[in-house]
């Protein structure tokens, strides 16, 4: 019996999103980087969103920022 944990929601336009941002852009610091955190502090109703390359500096912002 399968048992279905998460839904999967790759789409065509994610996949062209990324094949595009890695052909033309950094993997850091790059501009669709930017973009997305602009839509994602949008999304959440706050005025800044950072994202991190690990988890570990996730924690290490987060530690800072208490």
């Amino acid at each position: 019996m399968r048992v279905r944990l998460v839904r999967q929601f790759v789409n065509e336009e994610l996949v062209e999103a990324v094949i595009q941002a890695l052909q033309n852009e950094r993997a850091v610091m790059g501009e669709s980087v930017f973009k997305f955190e602009e839509e994602l502090a949008r999304y959440f109703g706050v005025k800044y969103a950072v994202t991190t390359s690990s988890g570990t500096h996730a924690l290490q912002f987060a530690l800072i920022a208490v």
